[in-house]
């Protein structure tokens, strides 16, 4: 066993009281007003493949928070509350000095860039970007702030705290298109800014980095000095912490709380290295479980094991003895591992449209895929329309038996809506392995009449439609009621009456089994219609 320094010994078995500390961030806004997923301005915005956004600063807010004129900004920030859609490609961030003091209809010069990156995928909390070259402020002058990003697809837009300002603060472009970064249409102009934060060069390292001599990662996740290394996974996902360096003895200190940040609680040592573990909560040693015990780095290793079914999260930072060092030891980054139960995430939002559901990834949670027709599947297509399709994307509103045969195998409740106009479509698993859609006050295409009910398929592969109560009757227009292999097979038996308190054992094989009416009429006095799978197709039964 080798002596631990004084100076570690005491940051890493002590809970300690630290003194007051420089201001690290300039927050610009506090307000909690947000966009949606489909309204602008929306910094982390999918909604359209590209947007463009500028906002103001103005020196007169600066001031109002005690910002030095000379001080260097490296890195910026929004306020994520809720995640939503896929990474954003080519985003960036640019910085300038203004005298501009409205935003109105005409495009400022694109600024500078300070901040950019390949793809980057937003989390829930403070998502702040490092400049590769501070920006500093003169002192006298606004700021412009322009981000913009280019993807070849659409999804939804994360949702970030916003303030209203008494002035234009605001501009953006949206388009499904190329070339939105350099395009000079403007979509829209507003007095409700993003939140904002600035981090202050002279007091930036809030996080540890991994050290040449010492490097710990979570699932490969690494973290600049201005974020935190956050890995989320779900319940029984695999886990591995990775562990590298030395060639010096080694330990690592762990608990069951979140990292934290300078001025938030993160401890820093005298070489400005930083301990973002949390010593004010309990802690345990690696080696030596109540009390530090350093040994022989190996090596690089890795400890893995699966998630457990339980929310929590955890922190683990690694030490390594290097006499080189100022401080005779090197830390690693402090890694955070949140495990999560699945959450719910949007469905379409907008007339005759779906999106795409990757059952595995995170929120969703179904890391062993969905089973529907004895076949495995990864992901799904949730049509506004009141379908799910187990296959290429077909967002028809009119529902016909011939579609039904040639779409991937589909379980339907399918009639022309339009979450566009009123009602939501949320995608949840409420048990492990379960996939559930719940269409909520969704109104029919030029109707007000709101109409709610659910989908779902188990993790046994039978499927239910519930809800049905809450379908009402709405015109002319037809709806389809019932399941379907599709391009698996389906044949079309003929149409089925899905009536009350009755059990229908087939063998069904892939025969189709629905009803088709108008909207809202093949409902009438039914709650649900479960079909359970038999080993080839389903049988039924309804209540």
């Amino acid at each position: 066993m080798s002596r631990l320094p004084l100076g570690l010994a005491m940051a890493l078995t002590c809970a300690l009281t630290l003194p007051s500390l420089a201001q690290s961030f300039f927050t610009v806004g506090t307000g909690t007003s947000v966009n949606t997923t489909t309204t602008y301005p929306a910094p982390y915005g999918n909604y359209w493949w590209g947007s463009r956004h500028q906002f103001l600063i103005t020196a007169a807010e600066l001031n109002s928070l005690n910002v030095p004129p000379g001080t260097q900004f490296n890195s910026l920030g929004f306020d994520v509350t809720q995640v939503s859609g896929q990474a954003l490609s080519a985003f960036t961030i640019g910085l300038a000095h203004t005298m501009t003091a409205d935003l109105g209809a005409a495009w400022d010069p694109i600024p500078p860039v300070a901040f950019t990156t390949a793809t980057y995928l937003a989390t829930v909390g403070w998502n702040d970007h490092s400049f590769q070259t501070p920006f500093v402020w003169n002192g006298i002058d606004n700021i412009l702030v322009e981000t913009c990003h280019q993807n070849t697809s659409y999804t939804f837009n994360c949702i970030v705290n916003q303030s209203t300002t008494s002035f234009t603060s605001s501009r953006y472009y949206r388009a499904d298109a190329a070339g939105v970064c350099g395009n000079t249409q403007l979509t829209g102009t507003s007095s409700q800014r993003p939140n904002m934060r600035l981090a202050d060069a002279a007091n930036s390292t809030f996080w540890q980095t991994n050290r040449p001599g010492a490097s710990l990662d979570i699932n490969g996740v690494l973290a600049a000095s201005l974020s935190k290394a956050t890995t989320t996974v779900c319940f029984g996902d695999p886990v591995a912490i990775n562990i590298a360096g030395g060639p010096g003895a080694f330990e690592a200190v762990y608990n069951f709380a979140p990292t934290v940040p300078l001025g938030g609680g993160a401890f820093p040592t005298s070489a400005t290295q930083m301990i973002n573990v949390d010593l004010a909560q309990p802690v345990v040693f690696l080696n030596g479980n109540v009390v530090p015990s350093f040994l022989t780095l190996p090596g690089p290793f890795a400890l893995g094991f699966s998630a457990p079914g339980i929310p929590l999260t955890a922190s683990i930072q690694m030490a390594v003895l290097d006499g080189s060092a100022p401080d005779g030891y090197s830390l690693s980054q402090a890694g955070e591992l949140s495990v999560v139960a699945s959450a719910t995430l949007p469905g379409p939002a907008t007339d005759d449209s779906g999106v795409l559901i990757n059952f595995a990834a995170f929120p969703l949670c179904i890391p062993s895929g969905v089973n529907f027709f004895g076949t495995n599947y990864t992901q799904a297509h949730v049509i506004s329309n009141g379908r799910l399709i187990f296959g290429a994307l077909n967002v028809a509103f009119a529902p016909t038996t011939a579609q039904l045969l040639t779409d991937g195998p589909s379980l339907n409740l399918w009639c022309d809506l339009n979450p566009g106009a009123a009602g939501t479509i949320t995608v949840s698993s409420p048990a492990p392995g379960d996939f559930r859609v719940d269409w909520t006050g969704v109104v029919y295409y030029l109707s007000t009449i709101p109409n709610t009910f659910g989908l779902q398929v188990d993790a046994a592969g039978n499927a239910r439609a519930d809800g049905l109560a809450g379908v009402a009757l709405g015109g002319a227009g037809a709806q389809l009621l019932g399941i379907s292999a599709g391009t698996l097979g389906a044949t079309d038996p003929g149409a089925t009456i899905f009536a009350p308190s009755m059990l229908t054992a087939g063998p069904f094989g892939l025969g189709m089994l629905y009803n088709l009416g108008t909207q809202g009429s093949v409902t009438a006095g039914l709650n649900a219609v479960d079909f359970v799978f038999n080993g080839v197709g389903y049988d039924w039964m309804a209540n």
